[in-house]
């Protein structure tokens, strides 16, 4: 049942006095405006403390948070960097246990996602080479130079291809495979 429109007026003015007022004990609530951290300039650059560190730092050192008071996280970049990298590395034996553990099911649920969209990746790929032709060809260009520059088998592999392609393609004019390719 829908409620009157004086009662939710109601309901919304008194939600947002109870956020004014101070705890029972005197504290204010948490997010007050006495508790935010103003941002302080030094030299005229705007920045604030990063709660992690207690260094102050321009307010692009600071991620986005678009919920908080000024747009910003409490923590520096670099914290955070150094924060995650510090998680992953605690968390790599835990995920290293648990895909050693769970392998024929992580495949399964692998195949079965590949199965089902199956449709929806070519579509994309081709739409994508479609629409950068030119720097894909460019790309495979330069690898396959580099890898014939590097790799002796792959330059003995395409050599060949490409002899005996270019073998039928002439359809032979009557010359021996061994005469073509440069064998006895």
């Amino acid at each position: 049942m829908k409620q009157p429109i004086e009662e939710v007026a109601c309901m919304s003015a008194a939600k947002s006095n109870t956020k004014a007022k101070p705890k029972t004990d005197g504290t204010p609530k948490r997010g007050y405006l006495s508790e935010r951290k103003h941002h302080a300039f030094l030299l005229g650059i705007e920045g604030k403390d990063c709660s992690s560190c207690k260094t102050w730092h321009p307010l692009d050192a600071y991620g986005i948070a678009k919920r908080r008071w000024d747009g910003r996280r409490e923590v520096c970049k670099s914290c955070r960097a150094s924060k995650t990298i510090e998680q992953s590395e605690t968390r790599k034996p835990y995920y290293r246990q648990y895909n050693a553990l769970n392998k024929e099911q992580r495949l399964q649920a692998s195949r079965k996602c590949k199965a089902m969209h199956r449709d929806e990746v070519l579509q994309k790929r081709r739409t994508y080479y479609e629409q950068n032709r030119q720097k894909e060809l460019e790309a495979s260009k330069i690898y396959q130079r580099e890898r014939r520059r590097t790799n002796p088998w792959f330059r003995l592999h395409t050599n060949m291809a490409t002899t005996v392609w270019l073998a039928l393609k002439s359809k032979k004019q009557g010359r021996r495979w061994q005469s073509l390719v440069g064998y006895s």
